[in-house]
């Protein structure tokens, strides 16, 4: 069942559930306002004709009254009174006269007011030969006088109040669905081209469907979302196609020396010596290569897609750990200052930043020369002592698998600075190449300053 259906039919049967229950509300309190309106109208009566007089006079004429008019079968109700009739009853209880054409029973109550141990009128609803009386029992000297009203009109009533007030609640429950149904197809109408376009989706695999405008509701807001989703699985695809297209590239070029050498082994299995540990340490050059391609081609995956919970690290710890590692791997000279720099970050990949820069560092100047990282400011800097980087090639210095003129002869794949751009930006960070002027390069990657620490800072500087 289509959603607008459902809420049409909500809408429906809560519009039937509430004007029901303004209709039973309804109908009995007008039934209790006609019922009163009766019993006034009875004790009027009374009253005006002086049936509660004390001496009883005017009580026994009535009676009196009543008993000729029912001997000469005149009109049987009383004057004044439409529907009304009256009977009297002696001190027993018995009926004396009566224009009542049924036989009302005389009940419990109207007995005591007869003998006289109830002084005040009493009033009750009776039912015979299914029609309802109202009955209003007045105590007299004698014994009782009851007048007797007829409930048919006021059933007549209350049934065409029903009658009006059923049709009142179909057509308020029809306008309710109707009105259900337009809003639902109003709201669910973004909500159905949402639908239709990630059906799209589904069936085709693209991810360049166009989306339908989002308002400013809740409906808007998820088709904003979806929208941002679609953009991000679409980078992420391009970048995984990227990915795969220059990895690609990049093995090609050791897979085919590997394979050349390997069959000319195979073909020339009497070569010399010599000829042979040259293919051999070209063998081993290639594959060292293929090693470092693949261990930077899973970091760099495992940066893109790292599910490390991000936690409170120091980031001049992190790169105290990472310089004494990089002195006994590679036996060069780091000097290192650093200041405490607290971080929410993952520390593996944060030591991954470190390690890359510090190894790049190694590679591009030659020993004895020290390589310096300084930590200060939520910023972490590298500087070598080499060469340096050509101008041509600073704009480019980050990109995968790119590779500067003159480092194309040295072992690498390209992808270590990669990384570092990915990870720095993945901590709301930037990285920057730049060279000293004094010679040697200098990388800065920059860390944006936690919210706490920005706070601490800025109730500092207004206190200064």
């Amino acid at each position: 069942m289509r959603l607008s259906t459902k809420l049409s039919l909500a809408f429906g049967a809560t519009a039937v559930v509430v004007a029901g229950a303004i209709t039973l509300v309804n109908f009995r309190v007008t039934s209790q306002r006609l019922v009163a309106e009766i019993d006034s109208s009875l004790t009027s009566y009374s009253r005006a004709q002086r049936l509660t007089d004390g001496d009883g006079h005017e009580s026994s004429d009535f009676c009196s009254r009543i008993a000729r008019v029912a001997n000469a079968g005149q009109t049987a109700t009383v004057g004044g009174l439409p529907g009304t009739t009256a009977r009297c009853l002696d001190s027993k209880g018995l009926v004396v006269a009566t224009l009542v054409d049924d036989n009302l029973e005389v009940s419990g109550d109207d007995l005591q007011a007869a003998s006289g141990a109830k002084k005040v009128a009493s009033f009750h609803t009776m039912k015979t030969n299914g029609e309802e009386y109202r009955v209003m029992t007045v105590p007299v000297p004698f014994g009782a006088i009851q007048l007797v009203r007829s409930l048919n009109e006021e059933h007549r009533v209350l049934r065409s109040l029903a009658v009006r007030s059923s049709i009142a609640s179909a057509i308020a429950a029809a306008l309710a669905a109707l009105s259900g149904w337009f809003i639902a197809r109003r709201a669910m109408r973004s909500v159905v081209a949402l639908t239709g376009a990630t059906e799209q989706i589904a069936n085709s695999g693209r991810l360049d469907i166009e989306m339908p405008r989002a308002s400013n509701d809740e409906t808007g807001r998820l088709t904003l979302s979806f929208t941002t989703m679609l953009d991000a699985l679409g980078r992420s695809r391009e970048q995984q196609q990227r990915l795969a297209q220059d990895a690609g590239h990049e093995l090609r070029t050791p897979l085919t020396s590997l394979r050349t050498n390997v069959d000319t082994l195979r073909r020339y299995p009497n070569l010399d010596d010599e000829r042979k540990q040259r293919i051999l340490m070209a063998l081993d050059t290639e594959l060292r290569e293929l090693t470092t391609l693949t261990n930077e081609l899973v970091g760099l995956a495992t940066a893109e897609s790292d599910d490390e919970p991000f936690e409170h690290v120091d980031l001049g710890e992190l790169a105290t750990r990472s310089v004494r590692r990089a002195e006994r791997r590679t036996g060069r000279t780091f000097t290192i200052a650093t200041q405490h720099t607290p971080l929410n970050g993952q520390s593996r990949s944060l030591l991954r930043v470190i390690d890359n820069l510090l190894e790049n560092a190694a590679k591009f100047s030659s020993a004895p020369s020290a390589i310096d990282v300084n930590v200060h400011d939520y910023a972490l800097e590298v500087r070598d002592h080499g060469p340096g980087i050509p101008p041509d090639d600073l704009p480019k210095i980050f990109e995968r698998f790119y590779r500067a003129t003159t480092s194309r002869t040295m072992p690498g794949s390209g992808l270590g600075l990669s990384i570092v751009h990915d990870i720095a930006q993945l901590h709301g960070g930037t990285v920057h190449a730049s060279n000293a002027p004094d010679g040697g390069a200098v990388f800065t990657v920059n860390f944006p300053r936690p919210v706490a620490e920005t706070d601490a800072a800025a109730d500092g500087e207004s206190h200064a």
